[in-house]
């Protein structure tokens, strides 16, 4: 039985060797044929052979940049070789780092935000580049994760709106009782104000009586009415005075 050659060779730094399993299991269990150190080298043989043999035989170099990566010579030789011996190059950004020069040309493939976003973006390169497709099974996964994301996008939108409309109605209900209670505190206001007016008009006729007897009616009904007026007025202004919240 004749095995079939991978095309992908993955390239990473130690440091990123969790992520790089992770990426390359997806990438199989999409239908993509690769070699990754990790799970192509049995057990008893030669480390740097097997690397060299899978470096020659690969088309393409997917490498896995990070802090760790851009400063490793095991990575940069890699990407050395792939680079002088013509092969495609795949960057695949998986944290921020400063992108090496001779990679600085190509487009890369951003891991650093969305995992999910960025496998979709790099199933797509590879298609696109490799003329590698995915299994029908994987596609409609795929076709099916991206419904899911929009339904609960569409749930989310609707959730938010009838959230805002009920905090609408809330306020609206709050401002209409904050009115009311505005109104019926300056009618107390302006009831307690005219009981004081009147009080000082009932004080203002006994002083008046006292020292000018007798006093016309006309008179006493005119300070009454002045008392609570002013009274009233001077509570009702006294309500309607800015508070600290």
């Amino acid at each position: 039985m004749q095995v079939e050659r991978p095309m992908i060779f993955i390239s990473y730094s130690r440091e990123d060797a969790e992520f790089a399993l992770k990426l390359a299991k997806d990438l199989r269990s999409s239908g993509i044929n690769l070699w990754l150190d990790q799970l192509d080298i049995p057990p008893g043989e030669r480390w740097d052979r097997s690397v060299e043999e899978a470096l020659k035989a690969c088309p393409c170099l997917l490498v896995i940049l990070s802090p760790a990566a851009v400063v490793s010579h095991n990575v940069m030789d890699e990407v050395s070789f792939g680079l002088g011996e013509n092969k495609k190059i795949l960057p695949v950004r998986y944290r921020d780092c400063e992108i090496p020069f001779r990679l600085k040309r190509l487009q890369y493939v951003d891991f650093t935000t969305d995992y999910d976003a960025g496998f979709t973006q790099l199933l797509r390169a590879l298609s696109v580049g490799l003329n590698v497709q995915p299994s029908p099974q994987i596609q409609g996964a795929q076709l099916n994760h991206v419904v899911q994301e929009a339904n609960s996008a569409s749930t989310l939108k609707s959730t938010t709106v009838d959230s805002s409309q009920r905090a609408y109605d809330r306020n609206d209900r709050s401002s209409i009782a904050g009115e009311s209670d505005k109104a019926a505190a300056r009618f107390r206001s302006s009831v307690v104000g005219g009981m004081v007016g009147l009080f000082a008009a009932g004080l203002l006729i006994v002083v008046w009586v006292t020292i000018h007897p007798p006093v016309p009616w006309l008179w006493v009904f005119v300070i009454v009415v002045c008392g609570v007026g002013v009274g009233s007025l001077a509570g009702s202004r006294k309500d309607l005075s800015p508070t600290r919240r």
